[in-house]
């Protein structure tokens, strides 16, 4: 619901290990996918990854128990990254 009054978001991932690894930060705007060819290729990413099972529906997916799910994409404005040991921050921008 908060997507509909303001698209803006960030988006955030990375590890739990305090000396290695990499953590990401991604703003930018939300944008909901309809497409059914993409609905179809991402609900084929997520059963192959996370074994998650959707149907396709009218711009929507469903998972068999009468819940619809709506799908968003985040078109990235500015990526931050910081890499852990050697300790490296790095800032991508997109226009």
């Amino acid at each position: 619901m908060n997507l509909r009054s303001n698209p803006q978001c960030v988006l955030t991932t990375g590890t739990d290990q305090l000396f290695s690894g990499l953590d990401v930060i991604v703003e930018g705007v939300a944008e909901r996918v309809t497409d059914r060819p993409r609905l179809v290729e991402l609900a084929a990413v997520w059963k192959s990854k996370l074994d998650w099972d959707y149907e396709i529906g009218d711009g929507v997916f469903h998972d068999g128990a009468g819940h619809n799910g709506l799908v968003y994409g985040v078109k990235p404005v500015k990526v931050l990254s910081f890499n852990k040991k050697p300790y490296i921050q790095t800032r991508y921008r997109f226009s």
